[in-house]
């Protein structure tokens, strides 16, 4: 039990931490795609997909932006959504195992 109480401390840290370093540089896709795995570990699904959404969007050709929106599609039960994105990174990472086996949950 405080170990996640731990672990969620640090995940609403990083939070922070990802959107001052957003304001500060608000076209940098690594700190959109880190946010929005914060928030998938906090279970707040959609501020996950605002975040890669906002990545893909400074980088359409970002495979994570669209892992990390399909992950969160996925929990929230929107599968069509989530094989959507999972394909697109597919597309763009062919040989990519992990979205391989997240299109087989879709």
């Amino acid at each position: 039990m405080l170990y996640c109480k731990g672990a969620a401390h640090k995940f609403t840290q990083a939070i922070e931490l990802y959107t001052q370093a957003i304001e500060l540089n608000d076209k940098n896709v690594v700190y959109y795609a880190n946010r929005a795995f914060a928030h998938l570990r906090l279970e707040e699904y959609g501020s996950a997909i605002q975040d890669a959404t906002k990545a893909i969007e400074v980088d359409p050709k970002y495979s994570k932006g669209y892992y990390r929106r399909g992950a969160a599609h996925l929990a929230m039960g929107k599968f069509k959504e989530a094989l959507k994105d999972f394909q697109q990174v597919k597309k763009i990472c062919p040989n990519d195992i992990d979205a391989s086996k997240k299109l087989k949950e879709c």
